[in-house]
């Protein structure tokens, strides 16, 4: 009998081992860049999210007690005193009214004359014809075939506009009558409005003088009145300002600082060839910002302008009845679109490099130049495309969670991973979040010269803790909620070992 050859079959459990511990490496640095990288991503994008919509501008200021900060401010330096004293003496409460009247039919007379006389139209096309015939070949002989052509066309435009000043004035001399009669009662008028103005101007240089008087001896009961008319008050501030020309004029930043591609094309973000002491030149960037200008004369519900500081905030404070420095208070909103109101307005503003003049607050735009403009054309660069890093975040999530899901390793190791992804890098975001909000509460406390003005102090310090809030809230919850999740986790894995180990 012949022995049969044996077959020694291979054991396909023995390679399979070093393969298993490679897996298990590669899904050890897998999930550590992870646990780095998508909450990381995340914040960032919850952040961003948050800096590009005006809501969270808005939702500062509305939550940043403007009126409190508002009457503090112009009254640190002022005495309960002051309430009589102004009425008594000055009696602005009626003149105001007068002075108001005496205005719109200015204002009316002044609109009539202009329409009737059209003299508008004629400053207009004045204008109009100065720019046509200062218009040069060389700017737009890209535009068309010849040299001859633009003087052909610059003379029919020159003829056309000619035209229609021949018609106006042929119109004003028909209707010379009514236009004298319009503009005799327009000036009347307007010297009825001098004459107020001048009273106005001297009351309240009378009005400076008994609050220079007065600036060391404010009572603390004005403060109590605080408390009454913030309410009320932030609530008509926010509904006619903070909701119409102040987020216009944040959607109108933000529009210009999200759109970095956009404002090249523009010519905002330009490159200016300058030269040295020696004369040799090179290119520098500049960023041209936008002014801001934010009208204080709003529409009250009725189709009326009104001034949103001496009009519709002091109208509301004359119907409340538990004030206690209630003329006091409603005299200083009263001033607000007056010259010293405005003045006074004005050094608070100006620490921001802003003015007020005529019921608008402003600032004008201003080129940046050297450093300033690199980092605000890089910054402008970052935010137009971080708009969409949410989109990033939300594939790093799917990605690692179909990683693990496919992944060879064992269930321990999976449920290990998501563990410390949940728990430890959201401890970290809660963490800073803490320490932010209790720098943001605490730093002018610590470092008051931090700013050395005041005012801007106490606004800066408020604000400064409504917008670490704000910014860190959707942190807070996003990341607290998958903290909690973490820990929940974690107690079923250690019931699932004691479990295991009983079994065993």
């Amino acid at each position: 009998m012949t022995d049969e050859p044996t077959t020694i079959q291979p054991d396909r459990g023995k390679p399979a081992q070093p393969r298993r511990k490679v897996k298990g490496v590669i899904f050890i640095i897998v999930s550590a860049f992870a646990a780095i990288v998508i909450p990381a991503v995340t914040a960032v994008s919850i952040a961003i999210m948050q800096l590009v919509h005006p809501a969270f501008y808005t939702g500062i200021l509305k939550d940043g007690r403007l009126i409190t900060a508002f009457v503090e401010a112009r009254n640190w330096q002022t005495d309960q005193a002051i309430n009589e004293e102004i009425e008594k003496s000055l009696d602005l409460t009626r003149f105001k009214a007068e002075f108001e009247a005496i205005k719109a039919r200015y204002d009316r007379t002044r609109s009539a004359y202009e329409k009737i006389s059209r003299s508008d139209e004629i400053e207009s096309l004045k204008k109009e014809r100065r720019e046509v015939k200062n218009l040069e070949w060389k700017l737009v002989k890209h535009m068309l075939p010849g040299e001859s052509d633009f003087d052909r066309i610059r003379g029919e435009e020159l003829k056309k506009i000619d035209g229609r000043l021949d018609q106006i004035e042929e119109y004003r001399d028909k209707n010379s009558g009514m236009i004298k009669a319009a503009k005799k009662e327009m000036e009347k008028s307007l010297d009825e409005y001098e004459d107020a103005l001048s009273v106005l101007e001297d009351k309240n240089r009378e009005a400076k003088k008994i609050i220079e008087k007065h600036k060391n001896t404010l009572a603390s009961s004005i403060y109590d009145d605080l408390e009454i008319i913030e309410g009320p008050l932030s609530k008509i501030l926010n509904a006619k300002l903070m909701d119409g020309p102040v987020q216009s004029e944040i959607e109108r930043m933000l529009k210009f600082f999200t759109g970095y591609d956009v404002q090249v094309e523009r010519g905002n973000v330009y490159y200016e060839r300058v030269f040295d002491a020696e004369g040799l030149g090179r290119r520098s960037l500049r960023v041209k910002i936008p002014g801001i200008e934010v009208g204080l004369w709003v529409d009250d519900g009725s189709g009326v302008k009104k001034h949103v500081l001496s009009q519709l905030l002091a109208e509301e404070i004359d119907t409340m009845y538990n004030l206690r420095n209630k003329a006091l208070l409603s005299a200083m909103f009263r001033y607000s679109d007056s010259s010293l109101g405005e003045y006074f307005g004005g050094r608070y503003l100006s620490g921001l490099g802003l003015s007020i003049q005529d019921g608008v607050i402003r600032r004008p735009p201003f080129v940046l130049k050297g450093a300033a403009a690199e980092y605000t054309a890089l910054a402008m660069q970052i935010l137009a495309g971080a708009r969409y890093l949410y989109i990033v975040a939300a594939g790093l999530i799917i990605l690692y969670a179909a990683f693990v899901f496919f992944s060879a390793v064992d269930l321990r190791r999976k449920l290990a991973a998501m563990k410390f992804l949940f728990i430890y890098p959201p401890f970290i975001i809660l963490a800073a979040c803490g320490i932010v909000l209790w720098a943001s509460q605490y730093l002018f406390s610590y470092f008051p010269d931090f700013i050395e003005n005041l005012t801007i102090r106490s606004f800066a310090k408020h604000l400064s803790f409504t917008a670490a809030g704000r910014l860190a809230l959707p942190l807070v919850v996003v990341f607290g909620t998958i903290f909690v999740a973490g820990l929940v986790l974690r107690k079923f894995m250690r019931r699932s070992a004691g479990d295991v180990l009983k079994n065993s």
